[in-house]
């Protein structure tokens, strides 16, 4: 046998021993392929090595699997010097807190006159509007046309809805009043201006203090809740802070009353107040 006849028959040998080893090689990955669910090849495995595929019942990963839950799951691409441009990380999701918002049933109990009008009053907006949209003395719809913006300011300044609503109600008679309708002013909120008036045949400059004018209804709304966030309920540098209840805001937001009798009513503002405050809630 010559030599070229050796080569040949050597050089055939080894093929077939490759070709057999690759069958063989590839007979092994389909069955696991097959069993798994995943078609891949080896080194396609390897250079998405930290990738986390759930699959019933198991899972083929060279890492642990991070969670089952795909909605507590989120892939980015991975960084760093040991993680190839390829790598696909798998991360679990922060849980958010879910804020709990009470019934107006718990909001009833909530309201007194001890209360601090700078707590809000627990209801979610969803339940406020609903509120709102139920209520029998909105006259004029005022209330119903802002509930939604009554909501969002009232928690931009942190004031409690409801005694916001109770001030709306009482300073403009429920929205029915005409100079609160002509003036866009549902909160009664006052600007001083001079005048000069005859006084026995004398002509005397004076201070008073007239409704102010809105253009809107809701800029109205917003610098009323504005005033009663820095004027009032601000213990620190508040021009008119007295306290944070109901009758600590009256002793500067509105002169004391009067009964029937003639005896004075510090707290008739407040107590009026309240009393809407109670309406719109229910019993």
């Amino acid at each position: 046998m010559t030599t070229k006849v050796k080569k040949g028959l050597a050089i055939g040998l080894m093929i077939l021993i490759i070709a057999i080893a690759i069958i063989l090689s590839n007979q092994v990955i389909a069955e696991t392929s097959s069993a798994e669910g995943i078609i891949a090849e080896e080194k396609e495995m390897v250079s998405l090595r930290t990738i986390s595929i759930v699959i019933e019942p198991t899972a083929t990963t060279e890492a642990p699997v991070i969670t089952t839950n795909p909605k507590q799951m989120t892939i980015v691409e991975g960084k760093g010097e040991d993680v190839e441009a390829s790598t696909i990380v798998i991360k679990r999701k922060k849980l958010k807190a879910v804020k709990k918002y009470l019934s107006l049933k718990e909001v009833r109990k909530k309201i007194n006159l001890d209360m601090d009008i700078s707590k809000l009053s627990g209801l979610s907006k969803e339940e406020f509007v609903k509120l709102v949209q139920n209520m029998d003395y909105d006259y004029t719809g005022v209330f119903k046309r802002n509930a939604e913006f009554i909501w969002d300011i009232t928690h931009k300044y942190q004031i409690n809805e409801i005694f916001f609503m109770g001030i709306i109600a009482l300073e403009s008679g429920w929205g029915s009043s005409k100079d609160a309708i002509s003036t866009n002013n549902y909160t009664s909120q006052m600007k001083v201006v001079t005048i000069k008036k005859e006084i026995k045949g004398k002509t005397v400059t004076v201070r008073k203090q007239i409704l102010r004018s809105y253009s809107s209804e809701k800029e109205c709304l917003k610098q009323t809740a504005e005033h009663l966030h820095k004027d009032y309920l601000n213990e620190n540098s508040g021009e008119y802070y007295n306290g944070k209840t109901i009758y600590a805001i009256n002793e500067n937001y509105c002169i004391p009353g009067y009964h029937k009798d003639g005896t004075l009513y510090k707290y008739q503002w407040g107590d009026k107040v309240y009393r809407c405050m109670k309406t719109i809630v229910g019993k």
